[in-house]
């Protein structure tokens, strides 16, 4: 692909199977996309999901952190570097990978990802369902074994974690920096 008209015929066809729902060849046009223009988080971005939907979950990883070096500017939907963070702890659950996977879910919720449950319910990382440090991470810990009080602190704990993590700083970005 050396001409600009080819390029965005590429393209085109990337975003038609990629809007179709068919990952492997949309994951093939997506590579011949990147390939052409290396710096353009969204695209990594789209490729890093059509190899995870493709459970190509090594490729995705390898987009995913080329998206979390870039950055998405696009304008079909923010991608909060949270989401970024959460596809690349996905990743590392479906590869059986559990303490980067929970390190790099660790990350989306400092980030700010907004449905801390989605996790829990997630089948991408259903490998982690049965560890504990993944409820203590999410704040999802079984509080119905506690006492009244223990169990209010247990609740005002997370309740001031969120506050905090979630309160708007406008001083102050919660975006990743970029690589030099």
């Amino acid at each position: 692909m050396t001409d600009a008209a080819g390029y965005l015929r590429t393209l085109a066809r990337a975003k038609a199977q990629t809007d179709s729902g068919r990952w492997v060849e949309a994951a093939a046009l997506w590579e011949q996309v990147v390939a052409a223009n290396l710096i353009n988080g969204n695209h990594w971005d789209q490729l890093a999901q059509a190899r995870f939907e493709s459970r190509d979950y090594a490729g995705a990883l390898a987009a995913y952190e080329k998206v979390r070096d870039l950055g998405v500017w696009d304008q079909r939907e923010t991608v909060f570097p949270s989401e970024v963070w959460y596809g690349i702890a996905c990743c590392h659950a479906r590869r059986g990978d559990a303490d980067e996977a929970l390190r790099a879910l660790g990350r989306a919720v400092e980030l700010g990802l907004r449905d801390l449950e989605r996790a829990s319910r997630d089948e991408h990382p259903a490998s982690l369902h049965a560890d504990e440090r993944l409820r203590d991470l999410l704040g999802l810990s079984d509080v119905d074994g506690l006492g009244r009080d223990e169990g209010w602190r247990a609740d005002l704990r997370f309740f001031a974690r969120e506050v905090g993590r979630r309160a708007y700083r406008p001083a102050e970005s919660r975006r990743e920096p970029v690589a030099s």
